[in-house]
């Protein structure tokens, strides 16, 4: 795939077509990003993604985003081009892909028509969302279109990482009483077959994964014996799925080269 250096330009400004609350909380929690960024963005601009810019500020208690800071990573196009060395961040409140111009420092929401995917990378660590919103995918996943990827293959392991508001939260200030919305993580899992078949995943125990796949109970029982954790972090849960994946054997390959393309 060939990589472009990041071409940005904001274009005209679309008109504000977000719930009032969702640009409110974006922009409070972007306020503080703007002292954390670096002085100097390595992004080139030119005229390849685009998206709207958010101005309204507030107070919250929590975060909207997957990172609390700006992670350098790569976007990719559904042109198939890279877009690299650039600040994002993902907001699962509004489930938005966020970056910012790299000659204005204005905070824009990158359209989804024009991404597939992207990458973020912090401490080492590399976290792979795509977009499922494009082709096949399009209305399956009724919680959002990005996903990130904690294990691809003939059983696959998405989560939408939203955050719901869970209240407000008053605090008392020099100035007065100062009312902020409170916001947690609220993910939601989703395990997805090879023939296309997509499942929306409470609880990772035996039980669940039996009613997914009924015709091999045998399977899931020794996914579990393999396991050395039980599934309570992402990581546990990437490792039983990418073990029962290893014992489940399916024959689609021009299905799995659908998900593979995204």
């Amino acid at each position: 795939m060939k990589k472009n250096k990041l071409n940005l330009e904001t274009g005209s400004i679309k008109p504000f077509r977000h719930l009032v609350l969702a640009g409110l909380l974006l922009g409070a929690c972007l306020t503080s990003l703007f002292a954390k960024a670096p002085e100097n963005n390595p992004g080139q601009p030119e005229p390849r993604l685009s998206g709207e810019v958010f101005r309204v500020r507030t107070e919250t208690k929590g975060s909207p985003f997957f990172y609390d800071h700006w992670s350098p990573g790569t976007v990719i196009l559904v042109s198939g081009a890279e877009i690299d060395d650039h600040l994002l961040m993902y907001n699962g409140f509004i489930d938005e892909l966020i970056y910012q111009h790299p000659r204005t420092y204005e905070i824009i929401i990158a359209d989804k028509k024009l991404v597939r995917g992207f990458i973020l990378k912090s401490n080492g660590r590399e976290d792979v969302f795509k977009n499922f919103s494009h082709g096949p995918w399009s209305g399956i996943f009724r919680t959002g279109t990005y996903f990130r990827v904690l294990h691809e293959g003939d059983i696959s392991l998405l989560v939408h990482q939203k955050v719901k508001k869970a209240g407000e939260v008053a605090e008392y200030t020099a100035d007065g009483p100062l009312i902020k919305t409170k916001l947690e993580a609220n993910p939601a899992y989703y395990i997805v077959l090879n023939d296309g078949r997509v499942f929306f995943i409470k609880r990772f125990n035996r039980r669940a994964f039996y009613k997914i796949l009924p015709e091999n109970r045998e399977e899931v029982r020794q996914a579990f014996r393999n396991s050395s954790l039980r599934p309570q972090t992402d990581g546990h849960r990437a490792e039983l799925v990418k073990n029962l994946d290893k014992l489940i054997h399916f024959n689609l390959p021009e299905f799995n080269k659908q998900l593979n393309q995204l």
